[in-house]
């Protein structure tokens, strides 16, 4: 899971702090940014034990397992 947390928090702070998404960063100081990045990761834990309890790996790794193997036989 660790590609599928990497990419994923890359895509939620530019969401909440770019000026493509709500374009927060003028107006959150240290401890609200604080805040908000617990919070992203305490919903980061939450997700990848739900779903590594449903499957072997995280989404993103068996995209690329897949990409990986093409044109072999397993």
């Amino acid at each position: 899971m660790s590609l599928t947390n990497y990419l994923t928090q890359s895509v939620i702070g530019a969401i909440i702090y770019f000026p493509i998404g709500l374009y927060l960063a003028p107006y959150c100081g240290y401890t609200v940014s604080l805040l908000i990045g617990l919070f992203t990761f305490t919903l980061q834990v939450r997700f990848c034990k739900w779903w590594l309890s449903k499957h072997k790996q995280g989404p993103l790794e068996f995209i690329w397992h897949k990409w990986t193997w093409i044109g072999t036989k397993k």
